[in-house]
């Protein structure tokens, strides 16, 4: 297993974090700005409660899901499915597995692309067409199981 490093936040195109108050696309670099600056992955309504304390105005829910949505699709963020939280990815991490602290909440990216074809031909062999795999490994990390 190859762990695929994030760049921060070069990766994400957050040198625009200093956008003015966002309006549609801006919403989507504002929502990655705060993905980029947490350590952690972000609920959409704690990337809602940081976006209205930002801009000084409630930010609603749906608009944040909608931009999440469209992020999602691009790969840009992806979804921590045990944890329905969302975090920065590039382009490279799509189909990696991810490792998740249970103590500290880190996320880590792992190159998988050989298990993830092998199970999409496990649900072929089995007449079943898989439209999402997920892996996603809950455990501790070094720093925790060290500390």
């Amino acid at each position: 297993m190859d762990v695929v490093e994030l760049d921060q936040p070069a990766a994400f195109g957050l040198e625009r974090c200093g956008a003015p108050e966002p309006n549609w696309p801006g919403m989507r670099t504002a929502i990655l700005c705060e993905l980029g600056a947490s350590l952690t992955p972000l609920s959409a309504y704690e990337i809602t409660d940081r976006l209205s304390l930002r801009y000084g105005r409630k930010r609603h829910a749906n608009s944040v899901y909608r931009a999440l949505r469209t992020l999602i699709s691009s790969n840009d963020i992806t979804l921590i499915e045990s944890w329905r939280k969302f975090t920065p990815m590039t382009k490279a991490q799509a189909g990696c597995a991810w490792l998740l602290c249970e103590r500290c909440e880190t996320v880590k990216p792992v190159a998988m692309s050989e298990t993830v074809g092998a199970l999409a031909r496990l649900a072929s062999g089995h007449s079943f067409t898989a439209t999402k795999i997920v892996l996603e490994i809950r455990g501790t990390c070094a720093s925790c199981h060290a500390g």
